[in-house]
């Protein structure tokens, strides 16, 4: 039972090297170039069992919106389109003998046998 009231004091390795990432990039340490490096060594450093997404330190709440003016407040997603610009893609109904390539098989004995 005091491994468990251990545990839930010892910070997460992964939550502490977001934090050090958001708080490095809040203070100009970070950079857009430097990130992808500095998420390798900021993660080896604190022993995170994963590399943390883009997605994930913009979403962290260490990170405040006004941090990050590029950050969107909901999710993006393509504005529907207009209704004229829609297509319908229902096959029209057409026989089996308005194709191309069918003939009555009556006209093809009649061709056969006239020559």
């Amino acid at each position: 039972m005091s491994s468990e009231v251990a545990s839930e004091r010892e910070p997460d390795p992964f939550e502490q090297a977001c934090v050090a990432l958001v708080d490095g990039i809040i203070e100009g340490e970070i950079d857009r170039d430097d990130l992808e490096s500095a998420k390798l060594s900021v993660c080896s450093e604190f022993s995170a069992p994963k590399v943390p997404k883009n997605t994930e330190l913009l979403e962290h709440p260490a990170a405040p919106p006004a941090s990050f003016p590029h950050r969107r407040a909901t999710p993006a997603t393509s504005p529907p389109r207009p209704a004229a610009s829609r297509t319908t893609t229902t096959p029209t109904a057409r026989s089996h003998s308005d194709s191309i390539n069918c003939e009555p098989s009556v006209t093809r004995s009649t061709r056969s046998n006239s020559s």
